[in-house]
């Protein structure tokens, strides 16, 4: 008996079941002594269960409790408290005495991970009609359902420390200025560097000034390793200029590399042998490296040998026709002559050469219908997302199982036939071994019909005794004797018998057969018995005789 049983209310005037259930106005006085020794079993029991006085035993996350009296079975809403043995090594099971293992989950009914219990913890937990549940906080990985606040008393600033080994090496705190500082620490916990995000003004890591879109630009001190993608090699170099230099800025004399007009430029013309072609010669330490030659219909621009001086390559100008560029005689091509049915024959294509589109992998959009036909064999998967639609005299679908030694199964719609077939491995031969015939809505395993009361009249078996025995093809009753599933002191028989020893079972209780010994009504015993029995009477505390005498069940 236990404080959760039906029989005790919380309604004083309603503890009236018989003895020791209860208390009732006429009970004998030899009643007394067992009611009263039940509540303070029960309470004793109780007391037990909601304070830590035992310890788990068990294996890796199989946890044991056992009690001096382990309850008969879990109740709902019950608690337990105890100590571990030992860490959990990942998902637990709490088992009180031989009840049997229920899950133990986390605060929010999650399983558990390893180490949020740890040897020597006091764990609380409470039993959900299902499985058993901590009610104290978790050890690691906290699950916050919606927010958490950290709330610092006083003048305090509240801080979140993360620790490794023991040692703190980030925090993050807010000032009573408000704002955010994130700090790194080392394994001394000395400061290595920190993250300040103030309420107002710029944020920095370490002292430094961070950038942003809000506190860049004209007089923000901002020293950049890029302007607009560039170095400032690349803005102190004048051939990344654009514009035109004003003449303002120009005085003096200059003497250049090389320079570029746009207008008219006076200088000594070099004249050709034939006067109506003037040419204009580049010459470098006496050796002549380039000319610009101008005849009556073209305009030329050649190179020479910067060493011997012999002339090499050379872009002729014809006219204003989009052909009339050539470089040593062959066309040029630009923006202005290619494109489709130019003859241009590339190396690329916008940066990529044949074979990238050639390779399917870098296509676009969707495959039209019309451009798929045939047999494919080198699909691995096949997802789709409607309707899969096979067209044929005989639709197939073959399963091939590549495994060594496995069957292969096919599926076939014939004739209004639907077939199953198989093929073992390595052969070329399919079999039949189920059929489905559509038309009549039988069916075939291996040749053999399915029946179904609606085309075998056969399965109902009819009313009466004679019509099932023959639609079942007995010739004669079949009964059952239970008289043969059972021998005296076999599980689920009774027995008359007497408690040797010093053990005082209550009705319910269990005990060793070793402990019982067969008797009559005289109290006389022959043997012993095996097994485990439940007490189906009551057992006078102390009696040896006629008192340790009542009705036992083998349950074991």
């Amino acid at each position: 008996m236990d404080l959760i049983a039906t029989t005790w209310s919380e309604q004083d005037n309603n503890n009236t079941a018989s003895p020791p259930s209860g208390i009732t106005g006429n009970m004998s006085p030899s009643s007394l002594a067992p009611t009263i020794r039940a509540m303070m079993g029960a309470t004793k029991r109780f007391y037990n269960q909601i304070n830590p006085l035992v310890t788990s035993t068990g294996t890796g996350a199989a946890y044991v409790l056992t009690y001096v009296q382990n309850p008969t079975a879990y109740s709902k809403g019950i608690r337990y408290s105890w100590f571990a043995h030992a860490d959990n090594t990942g998902a637990a099971t709490v088992n009180i005495g031989s009840i049997g293992a229920k899950q133990l989950l986390s605060v929010h009914g999650l399983p558990l991970t390893a180490g949020q219990i740890k040897a020597d913890d006091f764990v609380e937990m409470i039993y959900t009609g299902t499985s058993f549940q901590l009610i104290a906080e978790q050890k690691h990985s906290p699950l916050f359902m919606h927010s958490a606040t950290i709330q610092a008393s006083g003048n305090n600033s509240p801080t979140l420390s993360l620790s490794a080994n023991s040692t703190i090496r980030a925090q993050a705190s807010s000032g009573l200025s408000g704002g955010l500082n994130i700090s790194l620490r080392n394994a001394n916990n000395a400061i290595v560097k920190s993250l300040i995000v103030p309420e107002t003004g710029n944020m920095s890591f370490g002292g430094d000034i961070i950038w942003t879109s809000g506190n860049m630009g004209a007089n923000s001190a901002m020293n950049a390793d890029l302007l607009d993608g560039q170095h400032g090699s690349f803005y102190s170099d004048l051939t990344n200029s654009t514009g035109t230099l004003p003449n303002a800025r120009l005085s003096g004399n200059y003497s250049f590399g090389g320079l570029t007009l746009t207008g008219d430029l006076s200088a000594n013309t070099v004249t050709a042998s034939a006067p109506d072609q003037p040419t204009y010669a580049f010459v470098r330490n006496g050796i002549k490296t380039g000319q610009i030659t101008a005849d009556g219909s073209s305009t030329y621009f050649r190179r020479f040998n910067s060493t011997t001086g012999a002339a090499e390559g050379y872009i002729r100008i014809t006219g204003n026709g989009v052909n009339d560029v050539q470089y040593n005689g062959n066309t040029m091509w630009h923006a202005g002559n290619d494109g489709s049915g130019s003859g241009l024959d590339a190396g690329l294509l916008e940066g990529q050469n044949a074979a990238y589109f050639r390779n399917l992998a870098n296509s676009t959009g969707t495959l039209p219908n019309a451009r798929i036909s045939g047999a494919y064999d080198g699909i691995t998967n096949l997802s789709m997302t409607g309707t899969l639609g096979i067209t044929s005299a005989a639709p197939t679908i073959n399963f091939i199982d590549t495994t060594a030694g496995s069957w292969n199964t096919r599926l076939i719609v014939d004739a209004n036939n639907w077939y199953l077939q198989k093929q073992a491995d390595g052969s070329t031969a399919w079999t039949t071994f189920a059929q489905f015939e559509m038309d009549t809505t039988n069916a075939y395993l291996n040749g053999s019909q399915i029946l179904t009361s609606a085309n075998h009249g056969h399965i109902n078996f009819g009313t009466t005794q004679a019509t099932a025995r023959t639609a079942l093809g007995l010739g004669e009753y079949a009964y059952l004797n239970r008289s043969a599933f059972y021998t005296a002191g076999a599980i689920g028989t009774y027995a008359f018998a007497r408690r040797s020893g010093s053990t005082d079972p209550d009705f319910g209780d269990t005990i060793a057969g070793s402990s019982l010994q067969p008797t009559n009504g005289n109290a006389s015993v022959s043997g012993t018995l095996s097994g485990t029995w439940r007490c189906l009477g009551y057992v006078q505390a102390g009696s040896s005789t006629s008192g340790a005498v009542t009705l036992w069940i083998r349950i074991s």
